[in-house]
């Protein structure tokens, strides 16, 4: 593998995914999966590339595509890194995202609860989690969960007068 050709194809596809160029961070991140996939044993840059071109390909509307590499993406960083990973669980929040907007409605809640439940992820990643899992379940329409899980961001967010400001927002619309 070549590490300076798989680094510049990487920062050209976030700095194209950053501007909501889909078709060029797609092109980007797929010369990183081919790069990556001349490591032998598979580090964690083919996760990332895996991940990265998911999440491209998820914006284009390419789900199953996009499903398909997050599964793989997560799978990876499971052996990886161990189950109890951040990068692990945002894993799971891209693919639980995917799973939900394709319908697979048991799936995605099954993985936005099993990302909240690793004991090393940081705040930040929690925060996201409780987020994804509240919008989740707005859109099904189970309001008293959403609930539940916007009073446990709210007292996640106590450090933070700002994050706490928006999940009490939040919290008005349910």
């Amino acid at each position: 593998m070549n590490d300076d050709r798989w680094e510049l194809f990487s920062q050209l596809g976030m700095q194209a995914y950053q501007n909501g160029e889909w078709d060029q961070a797609v092109q980007a991140f797929e010369v990183t999966v081919e790069e990556a996939l001349k490591v032998d044993p598979p580090d964690l840059r083919l996760a990332r590339a895996f991940n990265n071109l998911a999440c491209a390909l998820s914006q284009q509307g390419r789900l199953p595509e996009s499903v398909r590499l997050q599964e793989q993406a997560l799978t990876l960083s499971h052996q990886l890194l161990g189950a109890d990973h951040e990068i692990v669980a945002a894993g799971m929040l891209n693919l639980a995202s995917d799973y939900s907007k394709l319908g697979r409605i048991a799936e995605a809640e099954q993985l936005f609860k099993s990302a909240l439940t690793r004991t090393t992820v940081s705040t930040e990643v929690r925060v996201q989690a409780l987020e994804n899992l509240t919008q989740f379940y707005m859109a099904q329409q189970k309001l008293p969960e959403a609930s539940e899980v916007l009073q446990e961001l709210v007292d996640l967010q106590r450090s933070n007068p700002g994050g706490q400001a928006k999940a009490l927002h939040m919290l008005t619309h349910v």
